[in-house]
């Protein structure tokens, strides 16, 4: 058996770079600005340097640091095509398949937190103002 928070190369490739397996234990030692990690739809991306070229702002990203941040990407992103083409080079890994889709210990706050710091003054290139 392998220890989950160590990843491990998977059969898989993006191009020439083989993905990794990653459990949410490891996933989550990445939540801070200079050590940035998402989870979206069990795809773990390494989102550091993309954060301040964000169009809707660091701070989402920063929120979301270290945790499954599907939900929100689904409801802010509706041209999957356009940013699938960001998304690409940040790939990492994926979620270890034992491990559950979202993480258990979310932040509690959800969606309303980085909506309203938009709304509050980080305005981004999809602010709603």
């Amino acid at each position: 058996a392998r220890e989950l928070g160590n990843p491990t190369p998977w059969s898989g490739s993006v191009g020439q770079k083989s993905l990794n397996m990653y459990s949410w234990q490891e996933i989550q030692k990445h939540n801070q600005k200079a050590d940035q990690w998402l989870v979206i739809n069990r795809k773990v991306y390494d989102v550091t340097g993309w954060a301040n070229k964000h169009p809707g702002g660091s701070r989402v990203l920063n929120h979301y640091a270290g945790e499954d941040a599907t939900d929100v990407f689904r409801a802010m992103h509706l041209d999957l095509d356009i940013v699938k083409l960001y998304l690409k080079p940040l790939l990492i890994g994926e979620l270890a398949p034992e491990e559950p889709s979202q993480e258990r210990n979310k932040k509690v706050s959800g969606v309303s937190g980085p909506l309203n710091i938009w709304r509050d003054g980080d305005k981004g290139q999809f602010s709603d103002s």
